[in-house]
């Protein structure tokens, strides 16, 4: 009997190479989300730094409040980055779970036909053998 070959392992590996460019896409964005939750920690860590800072003069005043301010709003500037750099993340794993479930619907079909194909291969090896014993037993018995 020939050997097994699945009708769509070209789709198969298609498709697996998608999977895993999605899952390189989500690492990448995965790790741009921390870098911009570490950007997040540094401004909170000035901010509490810039509030710590005690008052000295008139000018000091306006201009630490100024910094303050300027600081205030880079935070939320990086609060809104971290909030969509999130919405992105979770487009992407969903590609990738999108990807991973395609594969592994070609993947059972795979499976399912190499059962059928081994059950295949044992039926026409027990032929074989059965037809190897029925020829022995008649030349057995024209022996005899």
């Amino acid at each position: 009997m020939k050997k097994f070959s699945f009708s769509l392992q070209t789709v198969l590996n298609v498709r697996m190479i998608a999977e895993d460019l999605a899952k390189q896409e989500l690492a990448k964005t995965l790790q741009q989300l921390e870098d911009e939750k570490k950007k997040l920690v540094v401004l909170r860590e000035e901010w509490e730094a810039v509030c710590a800072l005690p008052f000295r003069d008139t000018f000091n005043v306006m201009h630490q409040q100024y910094y303050r301010d300027s600081v205030m709003n880079s935070i939320e500037v990086q609060n809104q980055a971290v909030i969509q750099k999130q919405e992105v993340v979770n487009q992407v794993r969903k590609k990738a779970l999108h990807a991973e479930r395609e594969r592994k619907v070609l993947e059972k079909l795979k499976d399912g036909q190499v059962k059928e194909y081994q059950k295949q291969v044992s039926a026409e090896e027990q032929r074989f053998i059965d037809e190897v014993a029925v020829l022995r037993f008649a030349r057995n018995g024209i022996n005899k």
